[in-house]
């Protein structure tokens, strides 16, 4: 996304990516220029996608997408991929994608939100996400596809 505060941490994606190589999948991580600069990303597989119709080409032959909350997810959806969309917004099921079912993936909801809370849910969201969560989620849509 194109903001840091909307992502998941690399670190996360990173083992989350271990453990779905581990079930057989072969993950790949799509990254703008500047947040690849900005990791270790080693040896993984990043493909280069300079333009939309580079992605559409690359996300036709995927089984998921997960991602931030971002315009991926809709595009995934639209072209009947299931997707997972990690965010920290509580509001987020008005905007997720709607052309194939996404699992939303947010904080609990007892986690204060709001100036009263001091938008802990929005500052601390990254941290109260587990990679576990996400990868349970992504067995039971695998598994349910025909």
């Amino acid at each position: 996304s194109t903001s840091s505060q909307k992502n998941w941490s690399w670190q996360k994606f990173l083992r989350l990516g271990e453990k779905i190589a581990s079930l057989g999948y072969e993950p790949h991580f799509c990254m703008s220029p500047k947040e690849r600069a900005t990791c270790d990303w080693k040896d993984l597989l990043i493909p280069h996608l300079p333009t939309l119709s580079s992605l559409v080409d690359f996300l036709a032959d995927a089984v998921c997408f997960i991602g931030n909350d971002s315009g991926p997810g809709h595009l995934a959806s639209y072209m009947q991929i299931p997707s997972i969309i990690l965010s920290g917004n509580p509001w987020i099921q008005h905007w997720q994608p709607g052309w194939q079912p996404a699992s939303l993936i947010t904080p609990s909801p007892w986690i204060p939100t709001g100036k009263a809370a001091f938008r802990m849910r929005e500052r601390f969201w990254h941290k109260w996400i587990s990679v576990n969560k996400v990868l349970k989620t992504f067995s039971s849509m695998v598994d349910e596809e025909p």
